[in-house]
């Protein structure tokens, strides 16, 4: 078989981060070779997730498996143009280029878990740039299952129970929505989701059915799918704690406050990294660390329409610089009511909120 280096490295690296580092079942550390009649399917799965490139090749030769991080380091080092691919005595691989020869042991195709049957798909919106915005508040808590996935309804949802980033369609959408039945959500789980936005750009299509979702990409090489089961698990009511009686609203330039805030982490306490946020008729940031004497204050202008009494509320510095590196608004609203309660950040159909620790 002769294939193009460049696609195959490019191949590669779209499905390497599906392959688990380490698993019990030794077969999914490896790629499928499978040899159709004009396109050469490259699988990769962990029996959750898997991707399929189709990727262009020259001479069939019968199909294999083998180990994706060995291949992949050893394609993404080689420069030559074209790469040929050799085997022989059962599953003894060589893999030649202009400048070497490398000989690897491939395993049997026949061993490798059958791709999902694709059944019933219905096509979704674009919606990866919402969850682009979103998908850094999901919970790493695998004892929280639901949490770790984004919700796709009414919005586009991810919360941790510390902060909470909501994208809402705009109304002309609305009626369109997602082209599923009336109040069915899908959960897509975020290593997926942390897969498929590293390839953004290169989307074309997304379609899901209940349990599963596939999205489609196409660049100008090959065109490839990943495809993922859903989380089956009830997301809790993120609606039910948006605030909705707050009054006090200030507006501020969302990358003075982000960078406002990047340095005063520095400032910040290396365990808790708490600042406190006071709005009055400007914002003052302070943070101090006194184990090692260390403080900051910061005040930035804004525009605002607030009861003139000095609030101050404590944040946790980490969480408000996710927040607002995910925003992409030049001017955000933020709106507060008391030190206990959430604060909230709000673009155009994109609203995050932020819950507050208490002040040391």
């Amino acid at each position: 078989m002769l294939i193009q280096a460049k696609i195959l490295k490019n191949a590669l690296s779209k499905l390497i981060g599906i392959i688990p580092a380490k698993s019990t079942i030794p077969i999914l550390e490896n790629v499928l070779f499978d040899f159709k009649e004009y396109f050469l399917h490259i699988s990769a799965s962990d029996l959750d997730i898997c991707g399929v490139a189709c990727v262009p090749y020259e001479v069939k030769m019968p199909n294999f498996c083998l180990n994706a991080k060995r291949l992949y380091d050893t394609v993404k080092m080689i420069e030559d143009d074209e790469i040929e691919f050799k085997m022989k005595d059962g599953y003894k691989l060589t893999i030649k280029t202009l400048r070497g020869e490398y000989k690897l042991t491939a395993e049997n195709p026949q061993d490798y878990p059958h791709l999902p049957k694709e059944e019933n798909l219905i096509e979704l919106p674009k919606i990866l740039d919402k969850i682009k915005k979103v998908v850094y508040a999901c919970a790493s808590d695998e004892l929280k299952p639901a949490m770790t996935g984004v919700l796709v309804g009414d919005d586009v949802v991810a919360t941790d129970g510390h902060v909470l980033s909501l994208c809402s369609f705009p109304e002309v959408q609305k009626e369109l929505n997602l082209s599923l039945p009336k109040g069915t959500n899908i959960l897509i789980p975020q290593k997926v989701l942390n897969i498929v936005l590293k390839s953004i750009s290169e989307n074309t299509d997304i379609c899901a059915n209940e349990k599963t979702i596939k999205f489609y990409f196409k660049n100008e090489d090959f065109e490839y799918s990943i495809i993922s089961k859903l989380i089956d698990e009830q997301y809790p009511n993120y609606k039910a704690v948006l605030p909705t009686d707050y009054t006090n609203r200030v507006w501020i330039k969302r990358s003075d406050l982000l960078n406002s805030i990047r340095r005063l982490i520095i400032f910040s306490s290396s365990v808790s990294h708490q600042i406190k946020i006071t709005f009055c008729d400007k914002i003052e940031i302070r943070a101090i660390d006194s184990d090692v004497g260390a403080e900051a204050i910061e005040s930035l202008e804004i525009k605002s329409e607030n009861d003139g009494i000095p609030t101050e509320i404590g944040l946790n510095a980490e969480y408000a610089i996710k927040t607002l590196q995910s925003m992409t608004d030049e001017e955000i609203m933020i709106e507060y009511d008391t030190p206990i309660k959430a604060l909230v950040l709000e673009g155009e159909n994109h609203k995050c909120i932020i819950m507050p620790v208490r002040i040391n």
